[in-house]
């Protein structure tokens, strides 16, 4: 597992830091350094600005396996955002209903 900032979590302009545990499958390595998947990171864009991340995601032929699996190795993620739009969708892990999944 990784932690995505580190224990001192300081202010920047321009910059929101958050502190949260990302599986190793949803990790990347880009000219060395690590990333989030994209498909995550489609995940992580859908309280700002709506179901245009979706659209945009799949138009740029990331999977929608990945969306659905980003998703659910991140059950409970928020269900709204800034862009009012709630998760259009519903995911069944196990025996619990958790927000958001596509399909």
């Amino acid at each position: 597992m990784l932690t995505a900032a580190s224990r001192r979590l300081g202010t920047r302009p321009g910059f929101a830091f958050e502190r949260r545990t990302i599986p190793p499958s949803l990790i990347r390595r880009l000219d060395g350094v690590r990333v989030t998947s994209r498909a995550l990171t489609v995940l992580d864009l859908i309280p700002e600005t709506g179901a245009p991340a979706i659209d945009a995601a799949l138009r740029r032929k990331i999977p929608l396996a990945h969306l659905r699996a980003a998703l659910q190795l991140t059950a409970g993620r928020p269900v709204t955002g800034s862009a009012g739009c709630a998760w259009p969708w519903r995911l069944t892990v196990g025996s619990t209903t958790s927000r958001g999944t596509l399909g």
